[in-house]
Parts: C-alpha cells; structure tokens; sequence
C-alpha cells in the first residue's frame, strides 16, 4: 500500500514517480510547479481507474475507500413539483462528481417511511403529465441533463414522505489529492497502486523519451487488467451453482 508522499521513507506516489521519471530525490515535492502537475496527472488517473473499477463488479459497486460518506443524497420534495437538480456527489463538488445514477427513490408516508424505487420510463413528458396530472406518490422517472423528473409529482404528505423524501444513490468521483496531502493512500486494493504511478510517468515521460513512456503506459495497462480482474473476484459470496437436471431413460 503506497501513500500519496513520503519524503521520510521515499515510497510514496511522487517518490516513485520521482524514480520513474529519474527526477532525483525531491525532484517532484521540492518542486511547487512541477508537483501542481503531476497532482494533477495523478487525479487524472486516479479517476481512469474509478471508472474502470466501476465497471468490474456490478455485485460490489467500487467506492473510492477515502470517502467519509455513502453515495447518496437526499433532496426534500415539494408537492407538486416535478423537476429537481441532481446533487454533487462528492462534499463541495459540482454536477461532474457524479458519474452515474444506480437508483432513484422516494420515502412513502408510512410511520416508518419505507423506499420505493422509481421506475426509468421513456415515454413523453406530455403523456406522462396527462397520466399522472394529480400529485400523489411518485413512480416513474427521467434523467434530463442536470435534473430528474418525476411522475407523478409528489403530493404534500398524505403518501409520501416530503422532508429528505427524494434519494440518488450514485457513483462518483474518487476524492482528489491535493499539493499537500501526504498519508493518504489511493482508494482502492494497495498491491495495485503502481497502476497510477506508471499511468502518470508514462504521460510525463511522452516528451522527454517516447520508448520509455510506451514502456510505461505498457506496464499501466497490464496492472490495470490485473487490477480488474481483482476487483471482479472480490466478492467471493456469489458462488456458481452446477444444478443437474434428471433425464428421462426413454
């Protein structure tokens, strides 16, 4: 497992890349510019892998392991409104933290409010709007942009619950390493955090030796299959069953 920066035993992330790269020691975090940069390239790469991860499993939905919170939010219905903004998926993000929708509900108005998951419709909005003119407990939904939609629109309380009534659970960017971070490890398995190291010294590298960078760039994509195919056996609780079906004699 490797931490962003180790100036104290020199295996973090920018030290390796500092080795990669043949920066020299402090070559990266004794440089201001330079370390800006390749923080940069290292967000970028980090969030290659998140989306690849995301892909891996759909039994065990990747989360990048540094995030304080589950991925959901909570939105307060308004009776008869049908249009809401989708949340920022990651603390003080914006719209393009969120990288995909895995469902929408809403809290019925039970004593224990329960979740009903809504239904993705594709109909038009103006068959919905006369289907669904009177307001009661939402079923179906639409993403549009940067919003969703929902029919029918809630009504104030006697079905659905109002107050935080409206839940995304998402997937979302991993959480962005800063020009100061230091102990923070990369979100996902640590025998594989060399993904990102050849990922940034490959870019790096394109300028200054192209045979070096490919070389890098190679050795970032077998650690990234090596990587996926970790992920997509993680979850060992998912056991194939072999059934044997009885045949006749005849």
């Amino acid at each position: 497992m490797t931490q962003f920066s180790d100036t104290t035993n020199k295996n973090g992330l920018i030290q390796n890349i500092e080795s990669l790269c043949n920066l020299g020691d402090g070559g990266i975090s004794g440089n201001t510019t330079l370390m800006a940069k390749i923080t940069g390239l290292i967000n970028t790469a980090n969030q290659d892998v998140a989306i690849a991860l995301m892909q891996a499993d759909k039994r065990w939905q990747y989360d990048d392991f540094n995030n304080t919170d589950l991925p959901r939010a909570a939105a307060t219905l308004v009776a008869g409104q049908r249009d809401y903004t989708l949340p920022a998926a990651s603390s003080s993000g914006n719209a393009a933290t969120l990288l995909g929708i895995e469902k929408i509900v809403v809290l019925d108005a039970n004593s224990t409010p329960q979740e009903r998951v809504l239904k993705l419709t594709n109909r038009e909005d103006a068959e919905l709007n006369n289907r669904h003119a009177t307001s009661a407990l939402p079923i179906w939904y639409k993403l549009v942009g940067n919003s969703v939609k929902i029919w029918p629109a809630a009504d104030s309380g006697a079905n659905v619950t109002l107050a935080s009534g409206l839940i995304i659970y998402f997937k979302r960017t991993p959480v962005a390493f800063t020009v100061s971070t230091t102990s923070t490890q990369p979100g996902f398995m640590g025998p594989f955090h060399d993904v990102l190291e050849y990922m940034v010294a490959g870019k790096y590298m394109l300028p200054v030796s192209r045979k070096l960078a490919e070389n890098y760039i190679a050795l970032a994509g077998i650690r990234m299959a090596a990587l996926l195919e970790a992920y997509a056996h993680e979850n060992e609780d998912n056991k194939t069953e072999i059934k044997f079906r009885r045949r006749s004699s005849r």
